[in-house]
């Protein structure tokens, strides 16, 4: 009895590890936070990280007494080590240290995962695990499901997506988890194991294809030709696995999917981007790939990351820092007022433009020794199964990742090197081991902690970031200015807190203190053409127009389709005295935007000044027409329709008329008003005159 207790004691702490990964397969695809501006990644790393630290505890706890195996030596560990090695030593060249330390901090969780798992698990478990996958799996289409026909559950910017936060980034995790499901089916032991594996299938491939997400379609496309071909030399007969009632299981799942998948979606939100159009038919979606526009920009993207690893070829601009570095690049392509892309939609340009062909060569040794141990699995007859599972999930990421960026997603991250360590465990009868002593495992759980703290701390400063968007949108720019603070005291993680907190010290008449904002968070993006912008504007309302206009031809130059910076670049050039460039800019603004306000208002001044009554009257009365509860451009109109009263009856009426109209609407009585009593004054005097 006592050699029991103590058998039983010592076998409880890979039962509590395996508890851990079983909790992390299941909560990372289902957590989400509402109130962040990165309301699914960060809290997903987060859950990672938080049962990393955990697990590494209990592994570091209970090194010195034989209760946990070794470190298996197998082929991956090398590339992975060096990999990690070399994309944390990019930090040293990286422009924006602090985007650096999360992109090397998101690697190195993943990492220790793998060999925390390789530690941890039994060959016996994997099953378990993966259960768990297809439970997750199973629940989270149920609720994209919903989404497709009409329900609206959970927040998104893109449906249907579930608890992903975006279509794509659904169709990321399924490509990888649906492979799994076929592999618990397929090793079954018991009709429940089956049945689970079927029905996960079943309702992620349905997700799947209600995502319309053509890239993640291809990936696992091929990914099943693949692995069908290897099934086909080293396992002829699959049916010879299935009994017969599972071959009806089977059945009933494919004319489930033949039923439900074919359908077009009724999305009844508006708190999300809906399908476009020519999705939203099965057909339309497949044959839309040949479309222009159909890639969204990729291809621009990729033409100009190639641009920028051509620049930087060995040892790139540093990890995390792609959407710093690319603006100069895009010509135009793909900024646009307000937003820029933050990654270029593949993840082999990505990791050779931040980390160089280095970096890039030692992330395809990682992926080529993978490949390997899987084909190795695949010809041994006890894990030839699970071999296919595994590899076909990994191809499947590897696929999907030519058009997206599964490396950056937590529940994709963490499937990946999940996968990788499975392989290991299912080689483990033929790997070696090596000890490592308690220290590694304590400074491993070190390392977990620092990864962990930096993520709760990009969490804390999120949620103020958040805050401060919403301030601004309502138009409070003092709450603005307080939470954007807030955030920039915890850490400057986004130098959209700098651009907000400029806009609050602005508002408030602090010019000097916008001006310092500004220049701060071009530190961390210099290439940014909001900062630039808004620094131009607070430069020239201090006086400076000399770098007010340096700011903004910088700001045009990497952004030449920003018709506000034409505009601003036409005030500096007007409050010079230089009208006839003023106007020349004002309509190159216009003609980029036709419904601009402001550069049709800015226009009518700018020809005031110049004596062309006709053209400032078309102008100003386009602006009113875009704009008609701007009273202030009454006042205006009066002002262009005054230059040729005078000589014309028609536009001393005109002017008349827009004076008084002015003053109807104008809530104060201040210099303006005056002065239109007194225009009014003297035009009716004219008109008596005649």
């Amino acid at each position: 009895m006592p050699h029991r207790n103590r058998q039983t004691g010592e076998s409880l702490s890979p039962a509590r590890a395996l508890q851990l990964l079983i909790a992390m397969m299941i909560l990372v695809p289902l957590v989400l936070k509402g109130d962040l501006l990165q309301f699914t990644l960060l809290p997903k790393r987060l859950v990672v990280q938080a049962i990393l630290f955990a697990l590494l505890i209990l592994i570091a706890t209970h090194a010195t007494n034989g209760r946990f195996r070794g470190l298996p030596r197998t082929v991956l560990n090398l590339p992975i080590l060096t990999y990690v090695l070399w994309t944390a030593v990019a930090l040293l060249w990286a422009g924006n240290r602090i985007a650096a330390l999360g992109a090397i901090g998101h690697l190195l969780t993943y990492a220790m995962l793998f060999a925390a798992t390789i530690v941890t698990l039994r060959r016996e478990d994997l099953s378990r695990l993966i259960e768990a996958v297809c439970w997750v799996g199973a629940g989270v289409s149920l609720i994209g499901l919903g989404e497709f026909w009409g329900l609206d559950l959970f927040q998104s910017n893109g449906r249907p997506s579930a608890t992903f936060g975006y279509r794509n980034m659904a169709a990321a995790y399924l490509v990888m988890a649906i492979p799994l499901s076929v592999g618990v089916l397929l090793t079954a032991r018991s009709g429940r194991a089956f049945g689970i594996g079927v029905i996960a299938a079943t309702l992620m491939s349905i997700f799947l294809v209600y995502t319309r997400t053509r890239g993640a379609w291809a990936a696992l496309f091929a990914a099943t030709f693949v692995t069908a071909g290897f099934a086909l030399v080293y396992h002829p007969s699959v049916g010879a696995v299935l009994s017969r009632s599972g071959k009806k299981w089977i059945a009933a799942g494919l004319i489930g999917f033949l039923l439900l998948a074919p359908w077009n979606p009724r999305l009844s939100t508006t708190r999300s981007r809906h399908l476009d159009e020519g999705k939203a038919s099965l057909v339309n979606a497949l044959s839309s790939a040949n479309r222009p526009g159909a890639d969204r920009g990729r291809r621009a993207m990729w033409s100009h990351t190639v641009e920028m690893i051509s620049d930087h070829p060995a040892f790139g601009i540093g990890p995390g820092n792609w959407q710093f570095a690319y603006p100069p690049y895009d010509g135009g392509d793909m900024l646009r007022v307000g937003s820029a892309p933050e990654r270029p939609h593949n993840d082999y340009l990505w990791i050779a433009s931040e980390t160089g062909l280095i970096g890039l060569a030692l992330y395809s040794w990682l992926i080529i020794a993978a490949l390997l141990l899987c084909l190795r699995r695949i010809r041994d007859p006890e894990t030839r199964l699970w071999g296919l599972a595994i590899g076909a999930s990994i191809v499947s990421m590897l696929g999907h990742a030519v058009f997206s960026f599964p490396k950056e997603l937590a529940e994709t991250s963490m499937l990946f090197w999940m996968n990788l360590a499975l392989l290991v465990v299912l080689s483990r009868d033929e790997t070696s081991v090596v000890s490592l002593p308690k220290p590694f495992w304590v400074l491993s759980t070190g390392l977990a902690a620092g990864c962990l703290f930096l993520t709760i701390m990009h969490l804390r400063f999120d949620r103020r970031l958040m805050d401060a968007l919403s301030f601004q949108a309502g138009n409070d720019l003092r709450g603005t200015l307080l939470r954007s603070t807030e955030a920039l005291e915890i850490g400057p993680f986004d130098p959209r807190a700098h651009l907000l907190q400029a806009k609050g010290y602005q508002a408030t008449g602090q010019y000097i203190r916008a001006i310092d904002a500004g220049k701060e968070g071009l530190k961390y993006h210099p290439h940014s053409p909001e900062l630039l912008g808004d620094l131009g504007t607070n430069l020239a309302l201090s006086g400076d127009l000399d770098g007010a206009e340096k700011a903004y031809r910088r700001a045009l130059s990497l952004a030449p389709y920003h018709y506000q910076m034409l505009n601003n670049l036409g005030g500096i050039a007007q409050q010079r005295g230089h009208l006839n460039e003023a106007i020349g800019l004002y309509r190159q603004a216009i003609s980029r935007k036709p419904d601009y306000v402001d550069g049709w208002s800015n226009l009518g001044l700018a020809l005031i000044g110049t004596n062309a009554a006709a053209e400032a009257v078309d102008a100003i009365q386009k602006a009113i027409s875009l704009a008609p509860g701007e009273v202030s451009f009454y006042y205006d109109l009066g002002e262009a329709h005054s230059l040729g009263a005078a000589d014309n009856p028609r536009h001393l009426q005109q002017a008349l008329n827009a004076y008084r109209t002015f003053l109807r609407r104008w809530p104060i009585d201040d210099d303006a008003a005056r002065h239109a009593r007194d225009r009014i004054a003297a035009l009716s005097r004219l008109q008596a005159e005649r």
